[in-house]
């Protein structure tokens, strides 16, 4: 196609309009490939990621579990909605079951997820019940670490209480808090850990050197600075999935969009 010249081709039945430019590109692309893409960049060229990669208006065509992938990330409404777990003592709202199977969807295939919803809407009870299915679906142990404002730990205590009364929960906080590894020694019995953004902080050794199973920033406009020390200690945890829950997602500026998705 490069060495045609032209501005149109046909190409099985169709007129294309061929940019050159575009075409060099391609090939310089395939030039420097391997001959294996990571799944990684499939997904980010059929997102769009394309010109990142060197090609601007990239696609990807693919079969299998990643074209499966690929077509629920297009269209959300093939998602499949699961069943309320088990453990769980109440029941969702329709648009709640809809964020509840969005963040199962995510957490299965290791991506991050923002739940960005006005405050009332039940962003505490969707995330709960994501951590209750987690537990009962995979059967594996492990702690969720769970940062907040100090103003709502009691709530995140209370709701869990309500509605996942089988998850053990502990808070991390006040002076007689845990500290080394004795951190590590109490997360391990526990199913969340809720802990403030200061003292997560503050504790962002002890935090960083236990394996998660997931870590959810509640509020998560307090992560909005990149460069600020809270930011730095939240993306610094290790974690087998990330969570992110907002209110006010379209108040913040595109870095601290961006800020958000670092950490995830």
């Amino acid at each position: 196609l490069a060495r045609l010249k032209v501005p149109l081709v046909r190409v099985r039945g169709q007129w294309v309009l061929l940019d050159g430019q575009e075409i060099r590109d391609a090939i310089a692309l395939l030039g420097r490939k391997r001959e294996r893409m990571t799944a990684r960049e499939a997904v980010r060229m059929a997102l769009g990621g394309g010109a990142e990669q060197g090609i601007d208006g990239a696609g990807v065509t693919a079969e299998g579990w990643l074209g499966a992938l690929l077509s629920r990330l297009g269209e959300p409404s093939r998602i499949e909605v699961p069943e309320a777990p088990r453990g769980f003592a109440g029941s969702l709202r329709p648009y709640q079951t809809r964020g509840f199977a969005w963040l199962g969807f995510l957490r299965r295939w290791g991506l991050g997820a923002c739940l960005a919803e006005d405050m009332g809407l039940g962003k505490t009870i969707q995330t709960l019940a994501l951590i209750q299915h987690d537990k009962e679906a995979l059967e594996k142990n492990g702690c969720v670490l769970l940062i907040c404002p100090t103003s709502v730990i009691g709530n995140w205590q209370h709701e869990a209480a309500r509605f996942t009364p089988g998850l053990s929960v502990m808070v991390h906080h006040g002076v007689d808090r845990a500290k080394g590894a004795a951190l590590g020694r109490q997360a391990a019995r526990h199913d969340i850990m809720v802990t403030s953004y200061a003292l997560m902080q503050r504790d962002r050794e002890a935090l960083g050197k236990v394996p998660w199973r997931g870590v959810v920033l509640d509020e998560a406009q307090n992560v909005k600075n990149p460069e600020t020390r809270q930011a730095k200690a939240a993306r610094a945890l290790k974690a087998g999935y990330r969570v992110a829950l907002t209110g006010t997602p379209v108040a913040n500026n595109v870095g601290g969009l961006r800020s958000t998705l670092a950490f995830l």
